[in-house]
């Protein structure tokens, strides 16, 4: 670890709910009576005027520093306190900087409404920044931005739009709010609801979350519309022409296993940024590998974070500033690989599929189809968000050969006899047919061990809407990214189904959904190796 978090927080991060809810012992509101951690200098609370709303922040300032200090802002997650940052916020002020954290518009104490990273809210940012550089001793020249979860992605869009914004450590962020809730055309309800219903009474929503709430609550189906319709002005993804320009140095650090913000939407963003970047993505559902963190213990993405700013803020020649810009770990060894660029599946390491293991199906020699009809569960899934504050992520399980064969298909590979280092994109090809033109699919990779055991790797929702009942169509899914080792002994198992609780499906009733593999265009699964 690059240094050791300092911190008097208790933190309880329930992530079950897709929220970040932070507890904290109370706070001193009168400093003189406030003991502070080594090496902070004070730590008061402020209220911010901002635009039609005030902001409550808590500022803490170094115990030493030469001239002005570099300032770091850190907006609040998704109705939390400025005091949830408390534990690393501690950790940063030790360290020489001035921090200002604040909870963002429309979550108590702060007032306003939430506005889903509207405009307003993007503006509170500069803001801040505007009354940390006219109350403290903070350097215009040195301003960076720190956020998890809605704080990350408000992060990112401040830099868009703030010039002074020299370096952003946005955690657990989404880059295309669009596809991060309706993934391949699947509106990802349960995330949704979930993140609304937390806060419902203890937050004051704006018609933009009021209309999402309604169309939850009443057409779910049309929940990709609605939020595609808001996505643009709050989507870092379609304001990377700005960030480009204004050369912010840019960390995203996502887990691979998150529910709330999957990380194949930040793949691409990623890809388009010019300026400084890293991307770090670790085993965790939404907010777990930063979640020691907020409970003030030692957490190495946080670490990570902190030595990012460190080096475009402070100059700081760090371990940090001399990687490779890609940094995946390996859910299942922990092992680290790095890249320069992300790592693609091709057809190198293409493995052909065989005829699922469905109830209804037929092989020839040039070929093979198996049809199922939608709308039974297979038990496959891509499980409940999991609660990461106290216990590491668990790759949710699934007993192989008790799955529903007539809800879902079903391919089984070899016994490996060697290990398989997976990294990066993990796509199927399949052809496909339906009775219906729209079907939803859910799609999922095992690790399965000797004794029918499978671990989930990864997984992905898919809705497509050009299909025919008698001609095939070919389709390529990329499942979300990932870095895991199906250890020697152990095989790979694909499940395809119609049926996942985290989605509403687009299926009609009834559909029968075939797939097929023929001579010319076979079925295949594609992999990127790790190094």
């Amino acid at each position: 670890m690059r240094r050791k978090w300092i911190g008097q927080a208790l933190v309880a991060v329930l992530l079950a709910t897709g929220l970040v809810v932070v507890v904290y012992r109370t706070v001193a509101r009168n400093d003189e009576h406030a003991s502070l951690p080594s090496g902070v200098g004070s730590r008061r609370h402020v209220t911010i005027p901002a635009d039609g709303a005030s902001l409550a922040a808590e500022v803490l300032t170094p115990a030493r520093r030469h001239g002005r200090a570099p300032l770091v802002i850190m907006p609040a997650s998704w109705g939390s306190s400025a005091e949830e940052y408390h534990a690393i916020a501690a950790g940063f002020a030790s360290s020489g900087y001035l921090v200002v954290a604040y909870a963002q518009r429309g979550f108590a104490p702060s007032t306003g409404s939430v506005d889903l990273a509207g405009a307003a809210t993007q503006a509170d940012v500069s803001t801040v920044i505007d009354w940390a550089l006219a109350h403290e001793p903070a350097d215009a020249k040195r301003v960076g931005a720190f956020g998890i979860s809605y704080g990350a992605g408000v992060s990112l869009l401040a830099a868009a739009r703030d010039r002074r914004i020299r370096a952003v450590a946005a955690l657990s962020t989404w880059a295309d709010l669009g596809q991060a809730f309706d993934v391949n055309r699947t509106p990802a309800t349960a995330a949704l609801t979930t993140l609304i219903d937390g806060v419902k009474g203890k937050a004051a929503f704006g018609p933009e979350i009021q209309h999402l709430q309604s169309v939850l609550e009443s057409r779910p189906k049309d929940v990709g519309p609605a939020i595609q319709a808001l996505s643009a002005a709050r989507s870092p993804a379609r304001q990377v022409a700005a960030l480009n320009r204004n050369k912010a140095a840019i960390m995203i650090a996502n887990g691979f296993e998150d529910s709330i913000f999957p990380p194949y939407q930040l793949v691409s963003f990623f890809q388009s940024l010019s300026t400084p970047k890293r991307l770090e993505l670790a085993a965790g559902d939404h907010g777990g590998p930063e979640a020691r963190a907020l409970a003030g213990h030692d957490d190495q993405t946080v670490d990570d974070a902190q030595a990012w700013l460190d080096h475009y803020l402070r100059g700081a020649a760090n371990a940090v500033s001399r990687e490779a810009p890609i940094v995946l770990h390996d859910v299942r060894t922990g092992a680290t690989r790095s890249y320069q660029r992300w790592p693609k599946a091709g057809a190198q390491n293409r493995y052909a599929l065989p005829k699922p293991d469905t109830a209804d199906g037929s092989a020839s020699a040039t070929g093979w189809s198996a049809t199922l009809r939608a709308g039974s569960d297979s038990g496959a899934s891509s499980s409940p968000p999991q609660n990461l504050s106290t216990t590491a992520y668990q790759s949710p399980t699934a007993i192989i050969n008790a799955l529903n064969h007539r809800a879902a298909f079903i391919w089984s590979g070899p016994r490996l006899t060697t290990d398989l280092v997976l990294s990066g994109t993990v796509q199927l090809h399949l052809l496909l047919s339906a009775t219906a033109p729209a079907v939803s699919l859910f799609l999922h990779l095992y690790d399965v061990d000797a004794k029918g055991v499978g671990r989930l790797v990864t997984s992905t929702a898919y809705t497509t809407s050009r299909l025919k009942p008698t001609r095939p169509t070919g389709v390529t899914v990329a499942l979300q990214p990932i870095a895991w080792t199906v250890p020697t002994g152990h095989h790979v198992a694909v499940v395809l189904d119609t049926v996942d609780p985290r989605y509403t499906t687009m299926t009609p009733p009834g559909t029968k959904v075939t797939v097929s593999s023929s001579v010319y265009d076979p079925a295949a699964l594609l992999v990127a190796p790790g190094q």
